[in-house]
């Protein structure tokens, strides 16, 4: 199908087909997170990133792909800007669509800004967990046993 030699486009596509056949699925420490007692045990007054983590589970096990919203960035490729700009265009109209789908399982309202920044980052979550601030001020010992590389 080339038609000159040097089409990046195929080398892109033999290097990449292996997406193709690969199943995608949520990676398990974001499933972790959807069994977290904060997530399971909601209420009204919970913080917002347990209620989003909640809609988030719900996502997945209820949508038909059961995995994680689309992102609406489309990966450079070589491409021409029409092609590009019509695929981009289908990238972003389907997350507007997951992303709906998404706020439909929210239980509480939460800022729009908020939800966008979770929707598209949700392939990257993760939960560091650590001790109130001013905790350790309280506490000395404590922070010597940070120091010594015990968990806290």
């Amino acid at each position: 199908m080339r038609k000159k030699s040097d089409e990046e486009n195929f080398e892109e596509a033999e290097g990449q087909a292996y997406r193709a056949w690969t199943t995608t699925t949520v990676p398990s420490e974001i499933r972790d997170l959807f069994q977290d007692p904060k997530v399971l045990s909601l209420t009204p007054a919970s913080p917002p990133f347990y209620h989003l983590v909640h809609a988030l589970s719900k996502f997945v096990d209820e949508q038909p792909s059961h995995t994680l919203p689309l992102t609406s960035t489309l990966p450079d490729m070589k491409a021409s800007t029409s092609s590009y700009i019509h695929l981009q265009n289908m990238y972003k109209k389907r997350s507007d669509e997951e992303k709906a789908i998404f706020k439909s399982y929210l239980e509480v309202p939460i800022n729009d800004d908020t939800v966008d920044a979770f929707v598209k980052n949700s392939h990257a979550l993760k939960l560091l967990r650590g001790k109130k601030w001013g905790s350790l001020d309280t506490d000395p010992k404590a922070l010597g046993m940070l120091s010594l590389g015990s968990e806290f």
